[in-house]
């Protein structure tokens, strides 16, 4: 359960470590890498936990619901205050620019080669 997004519909497979996560936020708490990019990624829908994946470079409005259950997962995000009581924005700022890998490292939204697989 994602403690920063309340609302969240769906989990994604991080193309760096293949490890699932609700947001990229819980990606960077849990890991001690940067999250790369990928131009196609795998999700899991929260409602009826099905697989599938999503090119997001051709991401559209037919692509905000989930294609097993219908369920929208595109959502103005409801943030959790328990993720944010007492926390210091510029110390977490800081936190994670630590965890950033060097800037000609990939980010979510470089284009790199994604995974032919799930």
């Amino acid at each position: 359960m994602c403690k920063h997004i309340e609302n969240v519909q769906i989990a994604f497979r991080a193309p760096c470590c293949n490890r699932w996560f609700d947001c990229s936020e819980c990606h960077y708490e849990l890991s001690d890498h940067a999250l790369d990019a990928a131009i196609e990624l795998a999700f899991i829908c929260k409602q009826c936990r099905k697989p599938f994946r999503k090119d997001m470079m051709l991401f559209g409005e037919e692509d905000e619901r989930c294609p097993h259950c219908d369920n929208l997962f595109v959502l103005p995000a409801v943030m959790n205050d328990m993720a944010n009581s007492g926390d210091d924005s510029s110390s977490r700022a800081a936190t994670r620019t630590d965890k950033q890998a060097s800037p000609d490292s990939a980010t979510l939204t470089a284009t790199a080669a994604a995974p032919t697989f799930l």
